[in-house]
């Protein structure tokens, strides 16, 4: 049974079967239409098309310097199959293709690379969805659940490009959709950094009751966040090193880039964490101080209305007044007056007293 957490993290959360088999494909109700489009590309010539007979596939001889196998949608499950088999791809691969809970790894085979990249987003919370990409020479094989704006923004970069980009082969073309990738951590980072400035200043002039919610909220995003850009360092590290014969020297160069952007990412989401955890202190320390100024506030109230219910209530005994110690003021024409006066001049002097020591000073709690 998926759990909640992992549900919020990956809508499409593969459910495996106990006992299944090793390399068992299957794909899930919700699945979209599998569509597999080639984009192939040299120097001189771009062309992009989208195909339905894998047979297709072998009109890409030699005089493309990269052909762009992109299978988007996992329902056909059999195309996807033959696919597989007719790139030799291996099955635990293509297993893994469709179970998209994968964490960001690098596999080596024999010849090629089998790579998972985890996209990050918001919208409005936290979600991840898996791409994998098969590296090997001329030929660069990516699946994901559905067409990305990323894809679509590499393919339009080839087709206006002259150079660089098409003279290189499919390990540049890998770099460039992980560069993608890191680059959507960095705009999901980006957003974090807003809202974090955004609670410090309601918590420094108008808290609300829902900041310490949103906090949390915000810490468990950083944190899976973080724990996603964790790995994709090592596979990056991995990639450049142990894969001389797929990623050339030239994009090695290229990934040492991307390495360097998970380094910075992962000490901005420790400082965004970090930054979490002080504003949920600071936010309690604020409130705190709050409660206490209204306590400081009804003590100062209660200190003043004090001695004035000690007069009020030595007035209230009702002695006889025909004894000469027994209240003779209650007698006299200005009584009343006079102990009026007299409860005005202790509040009052209890006012300038509590002013001078410096207690009715606001600081900024109430």
């Amino acid at each position: 049974m998926k759990s909640r957490r992992l549900a919020s993290l990956f809508p499409n959360f593969a459910h495996i079967t106990p006992g299944a088999a090793p390399g068992e494909m299957e794909a899930q109700k919700d699945a979209l239409p599998t569509t597999i489009t080639v984009v192939a590309y040299n120097n001189e010539w771009f062309e992009e098309r989208v195909i339905t007979d894998l047979a297709e596939i072998d009109a890409y001889g030699d005089q493309w310097k990269t052909v762009w196998i992109r299978v988007c949608g996992y329902k056909d499950v059999r195309i996807i199959s033959q696919l597989g088999e007719r790139f030799r791809l291996h099955p635990l691969a293509m297993e893994d293709v469709f179970h998209t809970h994968q964490r960001n790894k690098v596999d080596h085979y024999e010849d090629y690379a089998f790579v998972v990249a985890k996209k990050a987003a918001r919208s409005p919370n936290l979600c991840f969805e898996q791409v994998n990409l098969f590296i090997r020479k001329k030929f660069l094989l990516t699946f994901s659940e559905r067409p990305t704006p990323l894809g679509d923004t590499l393919i339009n970069r080839i087709n206006v490009a002259h150079g660089k980009f098409r003279s290189r082969g499919p390990d540049y073309l890998a770099y460039a959709i992980l560069d993608g990738v890191i680059d959507g951590y960095l705009v999901t980072a980006d957003s974090y950094s807003h809202d974090l400035e955004v609670i410090e200043q309601e918590i420094l002039h108008s808290p609300k009751a829902d900041t310490i919610p949103r906090l949390h909220h915000l810490k468990s995003e950083i944190f899976g966040l973080r724990s996603v850009i964790w790995p994709m360092r090592d596979t990056i590290t991995s990639l450049r090193r142990e894969t001389e014969d797929v990623i050339s020297d030239e994009t090695g160069v290229f990934l040492r880039d991307c390495q360097d952007h998970t380094l910075q990412l992962l000490e901005v989401l420790e400082s965004q964490w970090q930054l979490a955890a002080s504003l949920v202190q600071a936010y309690l320390a604020f409130q705190n101080n709050r409660m206490n100024e209204v306590v400081k506030l009804l003590t100062l109230v209660s200190a003043i209305f004090i001695p004035l219910n000690f007069i009020a209530s030595i007035y209230g005994m009702n002695f006889n007044t025909n004894h000469p110690y027994n209240m003779p003021e209650l007698n006299w024409d200005y009584g009343y007056p006079a102990v009026l006066a007299l409860m005005s001049a202790v509040a009052l002097g209890l006012v300038w007293f509590f002013k001078r020591k410096g207690w009715l000073r606001n600081n900024g709690g109430v």
